[in-house]
């Protein structure tokens, strides 16, 4: 896949221009190889500050099944019902994003207090302080560092890694039948609007510009 620029993209940000990237993930019309191939994901990167974006990058998708035949290309009958989803989505700092520079803030001033308590001598008077059998001093500590590190994490998998306040500019899908004659297609894609998580074809919505081809 080689992602070349994109055109005409919509507004998605308050600057007037939008932080674009793509995905790609092939999806099989066939039930029974429909399970495996929708998990195969691809991402380019992100083009910040503008409606034109240009990546030229390559990147690529394994197929499942298929045989390398005599003549040296790649041969699959089931890629005949195979389907390249192309989805633009624009990198946005949301809930999560906020909230994982809030915790590290937090984290950070709770470094800074450790370590002035442990130089000052006051964090072993914190530590020994016992009210009773119980040592409150021990479990504030204790309670506060985890906490800090589960809110890291969650915030750190929403915003970074399954990137849950990015918002999808357009979509389109490209059968991969027209790749079996070994060729390099150049392709302008015409995105379509999406709403939310529910893909419908509706007007235009930005276009793509890639090169596909199939390879052993």
């Amino acid at each position: 896949i080689g992602t070349k620029c994109g055109q005409d993209l919509p507004i998605m940000d308050r600057n007037g221009k939008a932080d674009c990237y793509v995905k790609f993930r092939v999806l099989s019309l066939h039930p029974s190889e429909a399970k495996d191939q929708r998990s195969v994901e691809v991402r380019s990167g992100i083009a910040y500050k503008t409606l034109k974006p240009v990546w030229n990058e390559k990147l690529e998708i394994s197929l499942v099944g298929g045989i390398l035949g005599a003549d040296g290309y790649y041969e699959s009958i089931g890629t005949r019902q195979m389907v390249l989803i192309v989805e633009a989505w624009d990198a946005d700092v949301g809930f999560w994003g906020i909230g994982l520079e809030i915790v590290k803030i937090l984290t950070f001033i709770f470094v800074c207090l450790l370590v002035f308590g442990y130089v000052s001598g006051q964090l072993d008077s914190v530590l020994l302080r016992c009210s009773g059998t119980v040592n409150w001093g021990a479990i504030i500590l204790v309670t506060g560092a985890s906490t800090l590190m589960l809110g890291f994490a969650v915030c750190y998998l929403m915003a970074v890694v399954w990137k849950a306040d990015d918002e999808i500019i357009g979509w389109c899908k490209v059968p991969l039948e027209m790749l079996h004659d070994q060729r390099e297609h150049s392709l302008f894609l015409n995105l379509q609007k999406s709403d939310g998580k529910e893909l419908k074809e509706n007007d235009g919505n930005g276009v793509l510009r890639v090169k596909l081809s199939m390879s052993e």
